[in-house]
């Protein structure tokens, strides 16, 4: 699966490095990009993490027809869905208690990241949308994500500094995405992106030993996710050709 994924990315990147348009002038640009985005985990991230914010951030290159560059995307979440999460260490109540005898108070907190390349493929959308593009965009990274508990400190010391390592259920692998982004691109004002996205991702446990299960996991997961974005997009000039199509 994971080489059926690498082998589609390299077919579209190599198709877009040897592309060439000699007839048609065009303009190139660095673009920083970031926003906010939600995303919506299926399949073995569902059942950890139904449901998560994401901010993206992105500095890649573009013309007028390919984009290429590296994506960086934060995870914050409050839906933590996980169950034996202490195993026996809890007992027959499922309560966690503190020194002095009383049910500690736990919040726990999705925490995460992807970090990958993309390369993506732009298309006019009408003539007179000069500013206007549709972006079909292709990724290949690593994703990583964990379980944060928020308590007083000091108060339950079995979950606190390496004891945490044993619970936080620490997992990354690799990373494949899919995206379609509607861009409106003018170096004059404000520029901006919208659009979706998939993801693959197939993981495993990092820690050596997880108290929950009272051994290390050595689980293979199917971390997939859809998700929608939007925020601003930063261009930088770098050399116009007067192409009537994009960034004029």
């Amino acid at each position: 699966m994971q080489m059926k994924y690498a082998l589609v990315f390299i077919f579209f990147f190599c198709h877009f490095a040897t592309a060439q348009t000699p007839e048609k002038k065009v303009s190139h640009s660095i673009i920083m990009k970031t926003g906010a985005g939600y995303n919506l985990g299926i399949v073995d991230l569902g059942k950890r993490f139904p449901a998560y914010s994401t901010l993206p951030a992105e500095l890649y290159y573009t013309n007028d027809n390919y984009s290429f560059g590296i994506s960086y995307n934060h995870f914050l979440g409050n839906r933590v869905k996980v169950d034996s999460l202490y195993g026996g260490i809890v007992g027959d109540s499922r309560l966690m208690f503190d020194r002095e005898g009383f049910p500690g108070i736990i919040r726990y907190y999705m925490r995460g990241f992807t970090l990958q390349f993309t390369a993506g493929k732009l298309y006019p959308i009408k003539p007179e949308w000069k500013h206007s593009r549709i972006e079909v965009r292709l990724g290949a990274g690593i994703m990583q994500h964990k379980i944060t508990a928020k308590f007083d400190r000091g108060k339950l010391p079995q979950i606190e500094g390496e004891y945490a390592k044993g619970y936080d259920k620490l997992s990354n692998g690799p990373l494949f995405t899919q995206a379609v982004n509607f861009h409106y691109l003018n170096t004059e004002t404000v520029s901006f992106f919208a659009g979706i996205n998939f993801g693959q991702a197939f993981t495993k446990n990092r820690r050596s030993w997880d108290y929950g299960l009272m051994r290390q996991d050595v689980t293979l997961r199917k971390d997939f996710f859809i998700g929608a974005s939007a925020g601003v997009l930063i261009p930088i000039v770098l050399k116009d050709n007067k192409s009537p199509d994009y960034f004029n």
